[in-house]
């Protein structure tokens, strides 16, 4: 019930009072009065009958009255809300669109950006450069040979040695190998060789300068496969004097 209910219900309720005090107080009228309601009619002598009649009509009035329904949850009316991206101006829209000055940037007032308390309290660390490119695979120390190969044919047997190798930049190195070798005849010698590798770009190249070997010629800018295999041993592939040489070697 609403405010208006509650006023009815309020008069009503004292009209009974008043009635009923009448009622009982005795005090009646002299001339008869006619009270009609709920399709009832009666001839009532005493006026305070009609008091408690009619309040009791106001008190129930806001029950025969229809109740405005209140939306509640799950009842809310649904709104339909017409996009204006598509929606054409009408005409005196576009009337007032053309009678207003254009805005230029000089008007707009300036805007100020606040820094929110997490970005104000964010400390940015300095900028860290990538680290450089790592050198490129250049072996050091002192290593022995575990197998020689020359044109396929495995001559571990009748070969034998070590090698050196002294870095001396990130990209380059000097060596230094001492074979000992046995020919078909089981003559024996002892040779030396000495030379630089160097690291171009993904590969190696080897250059071959001095040696006691009598057949000896310097040769420089050969195609060197020099790896790690994952046996663990330092693996050398390079052609040299007309003969392709596969050499490992172990620390």
């Amino acid at each position: 019930m609403d405010t208006l209910d509650y006023f009815i219900v309020v008069i009503g309720a004292v009209l009974i009072v008043i009635g009923l005090y009448l009622f009982i107080a005795g005090k009646s009228g002299d001339a008869s009065n006619n009270v009609e309601g709920f399709g009832i009619k009666l001839n009532v002598s005493n006026p305070s009958i009609i008091l408690i009649v009619l309040g009791i009509g106001l008190v129930l009035v806001p029950r025969f009255l229809p109740q405005k329904a209140s939306p509640t949850l799950g009842q809310t009316p649904i709104v339909a809300v017409e996009s204006p991206v598509n929606k054409p101006a009408s005409s005196d829209e576009q009337t007032v669109r053309q009678q207003l000055p254009p805005v230029t940037a000089t008007q707009l007032p300036p805007v100020t950006q606040t820094p929110s308390p997490a970005t104000a309290t964010t400390q940015v660390p300095p900028s860290v450069s990538a680290p450089p490119p790592s050198a490129a695979f250049l072996p050091s120390g002192n290593w022995y040979m575990n197998s020689y190969e020359e044109n396929g044919v495995d001559l571990s047997a009748t070969v034998n040695g070590n090698i050196a190798f002294d870095k001396a930049t990130q990209s380059q190195l000097s060596w230094r190998a001492n074979l000992t070798a046995i020919d078909m005849w089981g003559n024996g010698g002892s040779y030396f060789y000495q030379g630089k590798i160097s690291a171009v770009g993904a590969g190696h190249q080897m250059s071959v300068l001095n040696s006691n070997d009598p057949s000896f010629t310097p040769q420089s800018g050969l195609p060197l496969t020099l790896k790690m295999d994952p046996s663990g041993l330092l693996h050398m592939e390079y052609p040299y004097q007309g003969s392709y040489i596969i050499i490992h070697w172990r620390q």
